[in-house]
């Protein structure tokens, strides 16, 4: 605010005359405090936004800001001082409110108030990223493909997506709670990926929604015509000399026998022979 001001001086003498003016300015008020909101949120950060400008100050003695966080205790600590009008708030808990949080300007003016305190939720994590699934072939065109289970967070309950994919595209082939899934390959002699991700069912938010991790990265098999192995051919040789030596055993016990028969035939005959004589 500006002014002018003029003095007389007065004695018993009289009242002198008026002095020169002088001019004279007061200080401005400090700055009001900025709104505060938040921009971005996420389970373990909250990116916060006041006032408007740039996110860097580009005008010389620009106005300061003083952000302020509670701590465990109670106490509100400084968590930003500086010229920008953004901050990210890190290491924080998933699915917290936090009530805390503060904001205060100044200048050359002098310190502002503070702002309300203000209130902000973090959101929920998202599953662990998991490992690439195993694919194991059961039959010719039967595979099992299995995957680290999850366990639940926090009471939400953890459901699996399993893509497949014989071409370019992945198609889902299984949704569930199971960390396997039998797999039909209805082409031989051609390669598949699979892949896997975990989602996270929200149960005590409206809808239970589903929160769903990245994808795991691909596993490739191929699906092939098994043939039969050298051990089944062995076996097969040796269940074959088996039989042949069999029916040669066969043979020689027929044999011996039809020439015990006979012998005993000319005995017969011969002891008859010689009783007749």
């Amino acid at each position: 605010m500006d002014g002018r001001d003029q003095g007389k001086a007065i004695n018993s003498f009289g009242v002198g005359p008026f002095s020169h003016s002088m001019k004279a300015k007061t200080k401005p008020l400090p700055p009001d405090p900025p709104h505060l909101e938040c921009v971005v949120f996420s389970y373990q950060s909250l990116k916060l936004k006041w006032g408007e400008g740039p996110s860097r100050a580009l005008i010389p003695n620009p106005t300061q800001f003083n952000l302020q966080m509670e701590d465990r205790f109670g106490r509100f600590v400084t968590v930003y001082n500086g010229p920008c009008h953004t901050y990210k708030v890190q290491r924080l808990s998933e699915s917290t409110t936090y009530r805390f949080l503060r904001i205060q300007a100044y200048n050359n003016a002098g310190e502002g108030a503070f702002s309300e305190v203000c209130a902000f939720t973090t959101t929920k994590s998202p599953p662990a990223h998991l490992k690439a699934p195993k694919a194991i072939q059961l039959e010719e065109n039967t595979f099992e493909i299995t995957w680290e289970p999850l366990q639940p967070m926090k009471g939400d309950s953890i459901v699996y997506i399993l893509q497949l994919a014989a071409g370019r595209e992945f198609d889902q082939v299984y949704k569930g709670p199971e960390p396997w899934f039998r797999l039909l390959a209805t082409q031989t002699n051609c390669e598949y990926r699979v892949r896997i991700c975990a989602g996270r069912q929200c149960h005590d938010l409206p809808g239970c929604p589903e929160l769903y991790g990245p994808y795991s990265p691909s596993t490739v098999f191929c699906c092939q015509r098994r043939e039969p192995g050298p051990t089944a051919a062995l076996a097969g040789t040796e269940l074959a000399q088996s039989g042949k030596r069999l029916r040669e055993e066969r043979a020689i016990a027929i044999a011996l026998l039809c020439g015990f028969a006979l012998v005993a035939i000319l005995f017969a005959v011969v002891i008859q022979y010689f009783v007749i004589k």
